[in-house]
C-alpha cells in the first residue's frame, strides 16, 4: 500500500457519502486532504472526524463548483495554500430517477454542469499542479450506469459514459507525465435511508449489487494507486456487469425501465 506525507488528496464533495469516505480512505493512508463542498454541508464533522483518528493536514474550501469562476477560485485556493496535489478526485455530481420529459430545463442543466462541466474542466485546470509530482493520480466518479442505456435515468446514464470515456481518454495522453486516470463505476451505493429505499424498490439485482460507501472507497483508492483504467467496486456488481455482453440492447433497456419504474 502506498503512503504520502506531505501530499494532498483534493475531494470534490467531500463532506458525505462517497466523496467522504474517499477522503477518510485517503487520510488512512497518509495523504493529507483537501475538500471542497457546498456550505453547511458538514465540512466541520468530516475535519474533526479525520483529525481526531489520523495526523494528516485538513484543508476544505465551502464552495459551488457551478458557480462562475469557482474553477479559478479553486486553482487560486490550491496555490496560496499551497498544497503539494498529488491526487485530484472528481467525485461531485447529481443522480435522479424520473422521466425525461418531467424534468425541468434547469435541472437538466445542473446534471449536466455538474457531471460533465465540473469534471472537465477541474481536471483541466488541475493538470499542472499534478505534473509537478513524480507520479499522481485523477480519480473520477463515474457509474455501472455508464454501461447501459438507461431508461429513467437517460441523462444521469449518458454523463456517467462521458467520465468513463473522457477518463479513458486523457488517462493515454497523460500517460507519458505519470499521471494515472482511474473511472469508478459503482452501482448502488447506500449514502442514505432515502437511498437505501430506492435501491430496495429497484429490485433484487440492486439491492444484491449495492455497497457502503466505506467499500467503494477503499476498492477505488486501490484500483487508483493500482494505476487501473476502471474499477467496478464488489464482486457481484463486476460479475452482472457481464451481462451486458450476452443480454441485447433491447432487452437491457426493457429490464432496466420495469426496474426504475417501481421508484418513480
Amino acid at each position: 500500500m502506498e503512503s504520502e506525507l506531505n501530499t494532498y488528496a483534493l475531494i470534490t464533495g467531500g463532506s458525505s457519502g462517497i466523496g467522504k469516505s474517499l477522503a477518510m480512505e485517503l487520510a488512512s493512508r497518509g495523504y493529507d486532504i483537501a475538500i471542497i463542498a457546498l456550505p453547511n454541508t458538514g465540512q466541520k464533522e468530516v475535519r474533526e472526524e479525520i483529525k481526531s483518528a489520523y495526523n494528516v493536514n485538513f484543508k476544505s474550501l465551502e464552495l459551488n463548483i457551478l458557480e462562475k469562476g469557482a474553477i479559478s477560485q479553486i486553482s487560486s485556493w490550491v496555490m496560496s495554500e499551497q498544497m503539494n496535489l498529488k491526487i485530484l478526485v472528481n467525485n461531485a455530481g447529481i443522480g435522479y430517477a424520473a422521466e425525461f420529459d418531467s424534468l425541468e430545463g434547469s435541472f437538466i442543466s445542473t446534471v449536466l454542469d455538474l457531471n460533465i462541466k465540473a469534471t472537465t474542466l477541474l481536471s483541466h485546470a488541475m493538470i499542472p499542479f499534478l505534473k509537478k509530482q513524480r507520479q499522481s493520480y485523477i480519480l473520477n466518479l463515474s457509474s455501472a450506469a455508464a454501461f447501459y442505456s438507461m431508461p429513467y435515468k437517460s441523462i444521469y446514464a449518458a454523463s456517467k459514459r462521458y467520465v468513463l470515456d473522457f477518463s479513458s481518454a486523457i488517462r493515454e495522453e497523460l500517460s507519458s507525465f505519470n499521471i494515472g486516470v482511474t473511472a469508478v463505476c459503482p452501482a448502488g451505493v447506500i449514502t442514505s435511508e432515502e437511498i437505501r429505499k430506492r435501491i430496495k424498490a429497484a429490485g433484487c439485482i440492486a439491492r444484491i449489487s449495492a455497497l457502503e460507501p466505506s467499500q467503494v472507497a477503499k476498492e477505488s483508492i486501490d484500483a487508483m494507486i493500482q494505476r487501473k483504467t476502471k474499477v467496478i467496486p464488489g464482486k457481484i456488481a463486476k460479475l452482472i456487469s457481464w451481462t451486458r455482453f450476452i443480454i441485447p440492447p433491447g432487452v437491457q433497456r426493457k429490464i432496466i425501465a420495469k426496474n426504475f419504474r417501481k421508484t418513480i
